[in-house]
C-alpha cells in the first residue's frame, strides 16, 4: 500500500507484579510477502488484513519467547497482539525489548532495541 512502510505489535509478558513489552516492527514488504501466501492480492487493499497477519506473526515469535523463558523456570502470561503503529518515543519506557524485522538484500534482518534494565 501506498505510504505504508511498517508496522509494529505490542505484545505484553507479565509475571506477577511485573511487565515487558515486546515491541515488533515488521517492513510492510516482509508483511506483504507473507500475506501474499493466504491471500489474494486485490485483498491486501484491506489494511486489517496485514494487520492481522502482523499480530499473527507476532503472536508466533512471542509464544516462542514465552516457552523459552519458562522453560527456565519462570512463570510468564502473554497477552494478546495490539496494534501500534505510533512511532516509538527516543527515549521509551524501561522494560521495552523492540525487534525490527525487514528484508535486506533478500535476507531478514532483525535489529534489537533493549531498554531493560538489569539491576
Amino acid at each position: 500500500k501506498e505510504g505504508f512502510t511498517s508496522l509494529a505489535v505490542n505484545v505484553t509478558l507479565t509475571q506477577g507484579s511485573k511487565n515487558a513489552r515486546l515491541r515488533l516492527v515488521f517492513d510492510s514488504s516482509l508483511i506483504e510477502t507473507l500475506a501474499l501466501t493466504v491471500y489474494p492480492k486485490a485483498e491486501l487493499e484491506d489494511s486489517s488484513i496485514l494487520d492481522d497477519a502482523a499480530a499473527e506473526v507476532a503472536n508466533i515469535i512471542c509464544n516462542k519467547i514465552k516457552a523459552f523463558i519458562n522453560a527456565k523456570g519462570f512463570s510468564i502470561e502473554m497477552g494478546f497482539p495490539e496494534i501500534d503503529n505510533s512511532p516509538l518515543p527516543k527515549n521509551p519506557e524501561e522494560g521495552v525489548v523492540c525487534l525490527n524485522f525487514s528484508t535486506y538484500k533478500n535476507r531478514l534482518a532483525v535489529k534489537k532495541i533493549l531498554h531493560v534494565n538489569m539491576d
